[in-house]
């Protein structure tokens, strides 16, 4: 058996086996029942999740170099993080 603590907001954490068997993701949306006493969330059906869009273009490589030639050395990526970099000041 598993417990969970009710936080501040009543807020409470599922644990991660459960929204992995579950395929829980942020923004799901759960039914809230009360049924003799006992807490039910019931996982609704999510017509479709929005694809993650990457918040920055270095969050956007994430293994874009997997089988590709693009950086020839650890000092090749360090110099384009250099430059994503000076491009935020």
């Amino acid at each position: 058996m598993t417990y969970v603590q009710v936080k501040h907001k009543y807020q409470v954490t599922i644990p991660a086996a459960v929204r992995k068997r579950l395929n829980l993701h942020e923004g799901d949306m759960l039914e809230v029942r009360e049924q003799g006493g006992v807490l039910v969330l019931v996982p609704q059906a999510v017509s479709q999740r929005p694809a993650v869009q990457p918040s920055s273009p270095l969050l956007a490589m994430i293994g874009a170099n997997k089988g590709s030639n693009l950086y020839q050395s650890a000092q090749d990526a360090d110099n384009f993080i250099r430059q994503l970099r000076d491009e935020w000041n």
